[in-house]
């Protein structure tokens, strides 16, 4: 089907910007600036940005896509939170990192593709935020697809209203959040008929399977293969996250080929890599590719919200691979 009757079939059997109007109207202004300045319909802008929502409706082939791994402060002075986030393989080349200051609110560093809203980060309020599917959850055609989820939860004014924003909003895709603060971190499974809150004692760890929600999808059947990558990853993730001490450490399991959590396929790859350390100042470190062959980007927050960090410019920063 080609791209332009694909994309009418897909908005037109869905409705997702009541969702968006309400919950962040300011992002379908962002959405419609980015139309405007790619000279791309704004249909096109949007489905870009309903990645996860498009994979349930296109009904996606396998992925093994995006693990988690976090510690709370528990007397290191600092929460750490990283993530690996796997895509398709075509869309390497369209790494950015965008540093957003907003009219009003706190600097955000935001790890994106281009033309998306974003894909994780954190804020100089002291969140950090990770996101990876959960696609054998119920998904919902009017909720709020993970793209304005994210950037909503990020433009919270602390951890507390970041975690109130996810809880609050009606969830499209099936989707893992994990939010970190200076001192703890929550881990929450969201799905089309509501929130669960992943119990544990300040170690995270979360692959692509529910470990809380049973609102599953019944209609919807990983494979097998699919699964097993992600309970394997998941028991990796779980033994290495203790012995996560710094933010070196950390890049170090994300870098892992045995599993493995770094991902170079042909048609699935690790995009990029972040590792968040929230804790007085906010210190985001990113990989824009698979982390074990691709360099860290060293980015700094202020430490309040308030100031903007010296080393930036005025404008809205990005760097690319």
């Amino acid at each position: 089907m080609p791209a332009a009757d694909y994309e009418r079939v897909f908005l037109g059997s869905t409705d997702f910007l009541p969702a968006i109007e309400r919950h962040v109207p300011d992002l379908l202004e962002e959405l419609r600036g980015i139309a405007e300045g790619a000279a791309q319909p704004f249909e096109t802008v949007l489905v870009r940005n309903l990645m996860d929502e498009e994979w349930w409706f296109g009904g996606a082939a396998e992925r093994d896509a995006c693990t988690v791994v976090g510690r709370a402060a528990n007397g290191y002075g600092a929460t750490l939170l990283a993530q690996n986030m796997d895509l398709p393989a075509l869309m390497d080349g369209d790494q950015a990192v965008l540093r957003i200051r907003p009219r009003e609110g706190a600097e955000q560093v935001v790890l994106t593709a281009a033309g998306m809203l974003g894909l994780n980060g954190a804020n100089a309020a002291g969140v950090g935020l990770c996101a990876n599917s959960l696609d054998t959850l119920r998904h919902s055609d009017q909720g709020l697809p993970v793209a304005f989820v994210i950037r909503g939860a990020l433009a919270a004014r602390d951890a507390d209203a970041a975690v109130g924003f996810v809880r609050g909003v009606p969830h499209a895709s099936g989707q893992h959040y994990a939010i970190a603060e200076r001192r703890s971190i929550t881990s929450l499974e969201c799905s089309g008929e509501g929130v669960t809150t992943v119990a544990h004692d300040g170690l995270v760890a979360h692959a692509n399977h529910p470990l809380t929600s049973t609102d599953v999808d019944d209609a919807i059947r990983a494979p097998a293969a699919e699964r097993e990558n992600s309970e394997a990853r998941q028991r990796f993730a779980e033994e290495m996250v203790g012995a996560i001490e710094d933010v070196e450490r950390c890049k170090s399991v994300l870098a892992d080929r045995t599993v493995p959590l770094c991902v170079v396929r042909a048609e699935w790859m690790t995009f990029g890599a972040i590792v968040m350390e929230v804790g007085e100042r906010t210190q985001v470190s990113i990989a824009p590719g698979p982390p074990d062959r691709t360099a860290w980007h060293e980015v700094s927050l202020p430490g309040d919200g308030a100031e903007p960090a010296q080393q930036a410019t005025s404008r809205t920063d990005t760097q690319t691979a």
